[in-house]
């Protein structure tokens, strides 16, 4: 039997998925960002910025909601079954971890990049633990996000940092 691994009191899943060998495949990752490149040069920003999004098992979505908090209420929704951070068809009634209460005047404030704001993502210029901006997968040296309007601190964190 399996003991969950706890890393600073939190559960966290052992990944148990077979890894490829580094020369069978491209990365996804190379792949996603070859696309997202490719769509922008070519004028599709709706698709370059859908491969930005995070997938449902970053964001650890489920389809029912907790409480009362649920994605037709969260300020990232797109309805009537999507998310502006959140990669696939999503419930309406469903609940993820970047979860936040809508502002009065409606849905999240997105760019014309398609980034959040700061307070979306609860962005906070010191670290969470060993949790920082800069070994955050989105992080752009110096002081930049891909998903995340403004400059960031390096130093810093928000609720939608996964490891680089």
């Amino acid at each position: 039997m399996e003991r969950p691994n706890k890393c600073a009191g939190v559960d966290v899943k052992r990944d148990t998925k077979p890894h490829a060998k580094p020369h069978a495949m491209p990365h996804r990752r190379g792949v996603l960002g070859f696309l997202a490149l490719a769509a922008s040069m070519l004028g599709f920003s709706s698709l370059a910025r859908a491969v930005e999004k995070l997938g449902m098992v970053d964001v650890d979505y489920q389809h029912a909601p907790k409480g009362k908090q649920r994605c037709d209420n969260c300020r990232v929704w797109d309805p009537p079954n999507h998310c502006l951070s959140v990669d696939g068809e999503i419930s309406p009634s469903g609940w993820c971890l970047i979860w936040r209460p809508q502002y009065k005047s409606q849905y999240a404030k997105v760019d014309a990049d398609g980034k959040l704001t700061q307070g979306d993502v609860a962005y906070q210029g010191k670290p969470k633990g060993n949790q920082r901006c800069d070994n955050c997968r989105v992080f752009v040296a110096p002081d930049g996000c891909n998903s995340v309007q403004g400059k960031v601190s390096p130093a810093g964190w928000c609720n939608i940092w996964r490891k680089a």
